[in-house]
């Protein structure tokens, strides 16, 4: 049974966000965003099948701890101190989960913006669709905050397949894409359209036509993946056959 991504998103905002604080897994580096240092988040309004997070996506509050902002700032400042994994002390990734589940998403980016360097935010699209006036606010950030934007699905049948959720959440995903597009924002795009596994040619075609429709510069901001295939999704991808 499909579910509905916007109440999902609302319902686990409620569990692992608070007034300046957020559950955080880990900070650590993994060479992402050019070894950025990575705050890493649990939980996820989207069920991908093939998502690379652990146990925590499932059991967010199980899983990681309430911190309040003020310790992550100072969290974050220690790891550049005692940075042993050549992470990039100018980079600060938000990774994991889903960052933007409602508006307090902006209170965990004013604290990531007291820090020195740029920010990246990886992120489905689907809470940022539903609110065209945060491209704006995103926009002006443009200096200093990248969007990541994942691409799931070239097809509203295919992104049901793949991530559990109604293809309501797959066009508020477009809608992202064209609100930081016309805003003016600093963002990316990913797609894991080189896995055989998820894409089919005729699913990549879909999601390449989807870009060149809104803007024939989109394609050439597309990275496409393949799939890697770490533990969580090696056992999402079991448990889908």
């Amino acid at each position: 049974m499909l579910h509905d991504a916007f109440q999902a998103a609302a319902l686990l905002s409620g569990l692992v966000e608070a007034a300046r604080a957020r559950r955080v897994l880990r900070i650590g580096a993994a060479g992402a965003c050019d070894d950025a240092v990575t705050v890493y988040l649990p939980g996820c309004n989207l069920g991908c099948v093939h998502c690379w997070a652990g146990p925590d996506r499932e059991d967010p509050v199980g899983a990681a701890p309430l911190w309040p902002y003020a310790t992550l700032r100072e969290r974050l400042r220690r790891f550049h101190r005692q940075n042993r994994l050549a992470a990039a002390s100018l980079r600060i990734r938000l990774s994991g989960g889903e960052p933007i589940l409602s508006e307090r998403f902006f209170d965990l980016l004013e604290t990531m913006l007291g820090l020195p360097g740029r920010v990246f935010v990886e992120t489905n699209g689907v809470v940022l669709g539903g609110h065209p006036e945060w491209g704006a606010w995103l926009a002006r950030l443009r200096q200093r905050v990248t969007l990541k934007v994942s691409l799931k699905a070239g097809t509203a049948e295919q992104f049901e397949r793949l991530t559990g959720a109604s293809r309501e959440a797959w066009e508020s995903s477009w809608t992202a894409v064209q609100t930081l597009l016309a805003a003016g924002a600093c963002f990316d795009l990913n797609a894991l359209t080189l896995a055989a596994e998820l894409f089919t040619a005729a699913e990549r075609a879909a999601l390449l036509e989807r870009l060149t429709t809104i803007d024939r510069r989109l394609v050439d901001c597309l990275e496409e993946e393949r799939l890697t295939a770490y533990p969580g999704t090696a056992r999402r991808m079991r448990a889908a056959r």
